[in-house]
């Protein structure tokens, strides 16, 4: 009997290490899964931060033809001179106090719009967002 043995731990050894190998290679696989995952996610963030300087860089390239820019700089210096003039400083903060009074939804058009004319969008992030969740009392962690 004792001849059978080696056979029967030889058989039992070599199931052990196939087992062992086969986790080895699920593992590994694992692993380049997520790696490639983490690849392909940092690849296309890095697209969208292309895209977005790219619109940008375009958006200040294209105010050379456009009038836009000179109305929004027009229009945002006006109260700034009217707060200096005796006479207009309570029209300025009348208005402002009306301002506050416009929907959100208006402050985002107000906003986008200066912001796609002078190639700023990348200057307002997510913060503008949480500034107008924080002013509607909405505040889901932020």
């Amino acid at each position: 009997m004792i001849p059978i043995i080696g056979p029967i731990i030889n058989a039992f050894t070599g199931i052990g290490t196939e087992w062992l190998q086969g986790r080895r290679e699920i593992k590994k696989a694992k692993i380049g899964a997520t790696v490639a995952r983490f690849e392909a996610e940092a690849e296309f963030a890095k697209q969208r931060i292309d895209r977005r300087e790219n619109y940008d860089l375009e958006a200040l390239k294209q105010m050379r033809y456009s009038w836009k820019d000179e109305w929004f700089v027009f229009i945002f210096t006006l109260p700034v001179i009217a707060a200096f003039l005796p006479g207009f400083q309570d029209y300025v903060l009348i208005g402002f106090q009306y301002l506050e009074k416009t929907p959100v939804w208006y402050r985002w058009i107000i906003i986008g719009m200066v912001s796609a004319t002078f190639g700023l969008r990348w200057l307002f992030g997510g913060k503008v967002e949480r500034m107008f969740k924080k002013e509607n009392g909405d505040n889901n962690g932020n």
